[in-house]
C-alpha cells in the first residue's frame, strides 16, 4: 500500500512538472509574439488598453549591469537581467517555478522509467533539464535579440537624424523611433521615452538602456549622446556618421561570414563524423567492442581520446569563428 502511494506521488509530480514545462514553453515561444500585429510589443500593450506606467513596469526590469560575460546562473538578479535581455516579460519567480517544476518532473520520470540506475544520475539529469537547458535557451534568445537590435540601430539612427534635421528635439526623435521601429529597438527606446516622461533624466534613461542591452554599438550611441550633450555640436551630423560607421562594420562582418562559410561547414562535418561513426558501429555491430569492454585501461584510453577530440573540435571552431 505504501509503495502504491509513492507511485501516485511520483505520477502527480510528473504531471505538475510537465504542466510547468508546457507553461514555460508557451511563455518563451508564444506569449512574447502576441504583439505581432502592432509595430512593437510596447505599442501593442498600450493600444490594448494598458496604462503607460503599468506597461513601463512590465517591460522594464531594474538593470544591475550583469553583461553577457558576467552572468552567473545562481543569482536571481542576474536571471532577471537575462530575462530582460532575452525579451521575456514573465516574472522571475514564475520562471524559477517553471524551472524547478521541470527539474523535479524529469527526476521523478527518470526514477519511474529507469529504476535500476544509480540514484545520483536522476537528480543530475533533472538539474540539466530544469536549469541547464532553460539557461542555454535564454542565453541563445538574448544573443539573437541583441544581434537583431544591433542590426536595427543604423536605421533607428537615420530616423533620428531626419527628425532632428526637421527641427524636432531629441525627445521627439526618440518618440518617433519608439513609434515606427519594430522590436526589440522600438520597445527599448520606448522604455527610455517613458522613463523620461515619469521624471528620469535623459542621461539616466540612456544609461539604463545601456545596462539592459549589452550591445557594443548601443554603447557607442549612448556615449555619443552623452558627449554631445556636454560639449554641444551638430548632433544630427554626429549620429549620421555613427550610423554610417555601424552599417559599414556590419557589411564587413557579413562579408567575413560569407568568406568563412566553407570553413564553418567543414568544421561542423568534422565535429559530427566521429560520433556518427561510433553510433553506427555500436548499432550495426554491437559486439565490436566486446573483447575490450572489460579492459581496465579502456576508461583511461577512452578519456584521453575524447579529450583530444574535444580539443581538436574547439581549435577548429576557434579558427573559423570570428568575434564581431
Amino acid at each position: 500500500m505504501e509503495g502504491l502511494n509513492i507511485q501516485y506521488l511520483i505520477y502527480a509530480g510528473i504531471f505538475l512538472g510537465v504542466l510547468f514545462l508546457i507553461e514555460g514553453i508557451y511563455y518563451l515561444l508564444f506569449a512574447s509574439r502576441s504583439g505581432d500585429k502592432a509595430r512593437n510589443r510596447r505599442l501593442k500593450m498600450l493600444t490594448s488598453g494598458g496604462n503607460t506606467r503599468e506597461v513601463l513596469e512590465s517591460l522594464r526590469r531594474n538593470p544591475t549591469g550583469g553583461g553577457e560575460g558576467g552572468f552567473k546562473m545562481f543569482r536571481v538578479a542576474d536571471l532577471g537581467d537575462l530575462l530582460a535581455q532575452a525579451g521575456i516579460v514573465t516574472p522571475v519567480g514564475r520562471v524559477i517555478g517553471i524551472m524547478v517544476g521541470a527539474g523535479v518532473a524529469t527526476t521523478l520520470l527518470f526514477f519511474a522509467i529507469v529504476p535500476g540506475t544509480p540514484r545520483f544520475i536522476a537528480p543530475l539529469i533533472g538539474i540539466l533539464v530544469g536549469l541547464g537547458i532553460p539557461i542555454m535557451i535564454l542565453r541563445f534568445l538574448r544573443k539573437q535579440r541583441i544581434k537583431k537590435l544591433s542590426a536595427q540601430l543604423p536605421d533607428a539612427l537615420d530616423l533620428m537624424v531626419r527628425s532632428l534635421r526637421a527641427g524636432h528635439p531629441m525627445n521627439s526623435a526618440l518618440t518617433l523611433v519608439a513609434r515606427e521601429m519594430a522590436d526589440p529597438i522600438g520597445s527599448e527606446i520606448g522604455i527610455v521615452v517613458d522613463e523620461m516622461t515619469y521624471g528620469l533624466g535623459f542621461r539616466e534613461a540612456l544609461e539604463n538602456l545601456r545596462l539592459r542591452i549589452p550591445a557594443p554599438d548601443l554603447n557607442y550611441f549612448v556615449v555619443t549622446i552623452n558627449i554631445q550633450s556636454g560639449t554641444g555640436g551638430n548632433l544630427a551630423e554626429v549620429l549620421e556618421n555613427l550610423s554610417n560607421v555601424i552599417r559599414a562594420r556590419y557589411q564587413m562582418f557579413a562579408k567575413i561570414r560569407a568568406l568563412s562559410a566553407e570553413g564553418r561547414i567543414s568544421a561542423t562535418i568534422l565535429s559530427i563524423i566521429p560520433f556518427l561513426v561510433l553510433a553506427a558501429v555500436w548499432v550495426t555491430t554491437p559486439n565490436y567492442y566486446a573483447s575490450v569492454i572489460d579492459d581496465p585501461a579502456l576508461p583511461l584510453i577512452a578519456g584521453i581520446a575524447m579529450g583530444m577530440l574535444l580539443i581538436a573540435i574547439a581549435v577548429m571552431w576557434k579558427m573559423v569563428n570570428f568575434k564581431f
